[in-house]
């Protein structure tokens, strides 16, 4: 086995033959000659997919290639564990990262996450069984590392940097600005859609000390960008539930190569795994009424062969049409994009236009609402096109309330007006054509929002109104009557729409909360534990990358200690 000694005993190799390393921070080592080449790797969020699964494959397959590499060390920027449990299983989880890791021929060293700190009991055992302080920094061939913890004063935030820890980077900073280049690692991106505290004072320091580079994770994806000449890297590709694959959603680790006083940083991506995708779901009822399509295409018949039956514009509107209905939205978009260039007012094509640019985005726009801007979305001037386009051509009735509420549902989505504005769509959309459902569940949803809960409650039963098998309204009631109090009535609304579609995760997860409010207003009431670990064991079933049952098992788990075995937190 190769060993390096970089004058740090808290490097993860030294778990394997060392003693503990003092928990707090420091600074380890003296700057060997500088001029020297050298190769590090930086890994993110290595944690596994759920409370109770061993660390997932994908890590191994990175130390796997870590280990060809010839690399010094690596540079883990935090997620080492699951966390968010009791003491026992915590040091359980943190013995198999220690096994899991054991492969790894050169010393890792790591900027601790919030699942690695969201144990406060376990935290001595964290430093103490990973041989790691919680933060530090250390020289290696004239370059300098430093790796801070946001996570030590409130894990469930996103990203702290303590006063202390600040004054302490910048002291260590002033003390090393000769050595070049200077890195800098933290699990929390600097810039993001919910930056750590005071992320432009920290920017500030980093620029004022010539860093030369920041790695963070905690956002499941790669990302590159550059502020003020640094170089900000997210990395959290290392084995946990990935976000989206469009916006770098994919399993990787970075090569970092210092040659001369020079440094690259090369993507490797790595294939295999079973990680899944990350969603953040959204509440807005499907955006246009897909029986308008049914009934322009005559239901669902062979998509393939759609565009060949008939010729001209007729056929490219019923291939996009049922293109969508299939969920294939690319090539709905070509096929209404088809449709409308003999006929550019055609308004059922540029309805499907419209509802197939939404869908075709919305998980991504769902997922990152950070990145809602215009600047960020090519296709929202198409969108806003169409939509203007839509507005002009109809004055009134259904084909207007479409194009209103669908509008609306963009904004929302799109996060590009306050609620206000979009909330006088859905009404114009009502007033356009009273008999559609869907504006009215949308604009119970924004009224929800808004903690306008009676006007929401409204909405939804004049939605059943129209249309009494709409799930979202029921859905929706069955919550506000759980947290009115009314929890048996709740329960039995989600069990029928349980009845209607299993497949339904979400309700699932829904019925799940209401058997956990129903025990803690009884806790006599055990069974509604058991209940509650069955259906979200149901609903990861159904959908195992969703992250909403897990976190729920895992609050069963902490909140009633007694209770994780029975509730399946392993």
């Amino acid at each position: 086995m190769r060993r390096h000694t970089l004058g740090l005993a808290g490097a993860l190799c030294a778990v394997l033959c060392a003693g503990p390393a003092s928990p707090q921070g420091g600074a380890a080592g003296v700057s060997p000659p500088g001029g020297e080449s050298f190769r590090f790797a930086v890994v993110g969020d290595s944690q596994p997919h759920n409370a109770y699964a061993l660390p997932n494959k994908v890590y191994g397959m990175i130390l796997d290639r870590v280990n060809k590499l010839g690399v010094d060390f690596v540079l883990h920027v935090g997620d080492v564990v699951e966390g968010y449990c009791n003491l026992g299983t915590f040091k359980r989880q943190l013995t198999e990262f220690i096994d899991s890791s054991r492969k790894l021929k050169v010393p890792c060293y790591i900027a601790f996450g919030n699942h690695d700190m969201s144990v406060p009991q376990g935290r001595g055992d964290l430093s103490r069984m990973l041989g790691q302080p919680f933060y530090q920094s250390f020289h290696h061939k004239g370059a300098y590392f430093v790796l801070l913890n946001t996570s030590m004063l409130d894990p469930d935030r996103h990203g702290v940097l303590s006063e202390e820890q600040f004054q302490w980077l910048s002291k260590m900073l002033a003390e090393n600005k000769d050595k070049k280049p200077i890195f800098v690692c933290l699990h929390h991106p600097v810039f993001s859609r919910e930056p750590i505290a005071d992320s432009r004072r920290l920017h500030s320091l980093l620029l004022r000390h010539g860093v030369a580079g920041v790695f963070s994770g905690h956002e499941h994806l790669y990302r590159a960008e550059e502020h003020d000449g640094i170089r900000y890297y997210v990395t959290g590709g290392g084995g946990g539930p990935l976000f989206l694959e469009d916006d770098g959603g994919i399993y990787h680790f970075l090569l970092v190569t210092v040659e001369d006083g020079n440094w690259r940083v090369d993507l490797q991506k790595v294939d295999g795994g079973t990680g899944g995708v990350f969603r953040v779901g959204g509440e807005l009822q499907s955006p246009l009424v897909m029986k308008t399509i049914k009934e322009q295409t005559g239901g669902i018949g062979a998509a393939d062969g759609a565009g060949t039956t008939s010729s001209g514009e007729d056929a490219d509107l019923r291939a996009g049409a049922l293109r969508l209905q299939a969920g294939e939205y690319e090539a709905a978009v070509d096929a209404c994009r088809r449709a409308l260039i003999p006929d550019p007012a055609n308004i059922p094509a540029l309805q499907t236009l419209a509802l197939a640019r939404i869908l075709q985005n919305r998980e991504r726009w769902e997922a990152y609402p950070y990145l809602h801007t215009r600047k960020s979305f090519g296709e929202l001037k198409e969108l806003n096109d169409i939509f203007t386009t839509l507005l002009s051509l109809e004055s009134n009735g259904s084909s207007r309330a479409q194009a209103l509420n669908n509008y609306a549902v963009m904004l929302y989505l799109g996060g590009l007006a306050p609620a206000e504005a979009i909330e006088q769509y859905l009404n114009d959309a009502i007033a356009s054509d009273p008999t559609l459902p869907e504006p009215h569940v949308n604009l119970g949803n924004i009224q929800w929002q808004g903690q306008r809960v009676g006007p929401a409650g409204l909405s939804y039963l004049r939605a059943l109104k129209l249309d009494p098998g709409c799930s979202a309204a029921k859905h929706n009631l069955a919550t506000i009557l759980v947290l009115d109090g009314k929890i048996d009535e709740g329960i039995d609304v989600y069990r029928e729409l349980v009845a209607q579609d299993p497949s339904n995760y979400k309700v699932l997860n829904s019925l799940a909360d209401a058997y956990l409010h129903r025990y803690q207003a009884d806790p006599a009431r055990t069974r509604d534990l058991l209940l509650a670990r069955d259906t979200l064991r149901e609903s990861l079933r159904i959908k195992p990358s969703q992250t909403m049952a897990g976190v729920m098992l895992r609050k069963i788990a902490k909140d009633q200690p007694e209770f994780h075995e029975t509730v399946g937190i392993r």
